[in-house]
């Protein structure tokens, strides 16, 4: 059981980090309406996208090591329950970091020029914001449920 519980801790410290590119690249301050406005290139969308790109390794690792949980040390319903839980919120932050990965990708392509990316406009972006908000809000609900669990166990 200690093992489950050490995944999830490991969870909590990707999704710290997902969240911290999150509010990189979407915070509202006046350094960011400035650069809008044309004065700066914006953020590092490459870097940024290869940070997401290791997370999403990281947790493969964690739904790999739930995979290979001993049943048998799973001896009461609350720990599959667990287990499970966390298994689909692992998948569900991937998605959110994935679509995340998508507009930086996206973003980093118009800022570099790319031809097809040139217009990337702001209902494209608009579109892909909807998509990502709503990985978002699944993951979300997921973290409750799995709050909640932890705090019966």
């Amino acid at each position: 059981m200690s093992v489950l519980l050490k995944l999830v801790y490991d969870t909590n410290l990707l999704r710290q980090r997902y969240v911290e590119i999150h509010e990189n690249l979407f915070r509202l301050s006046l350094g960011r309406l400035v650069r809008r406005s044309g004065a700066s290139a914006g953020p590092d969308y490459g870097a940024q996208a290869e940070r997401l790109g290791r997370l999403i390794q990281d947790l493969q690792s964690v739904r790999d090591q739930l995979g290979q949980l001993d049943e048998g040390k799973l001896s009461h319903r609350t720990g599959r329950e667990l287990r499970n839980t966390l298994a689909d919120y692992t998948v569900a932050l991937e998605d959110s970091i994935r679509k995340l990965q998508f507009i930086c990708e996206r973003n980093l392509k118009q800022q570099q020029g790319v031809a097809a990316f040139k217009d990337y406009s702001l209902g494209d972006y608009r579109l892909d914001r909807i998509a990502y908000d709503d990985a978002i809000q699944h993951h979300k609900r997921l973290g409750l449920r799995l709050n909640q669990l932890l705090s019966n166990f």
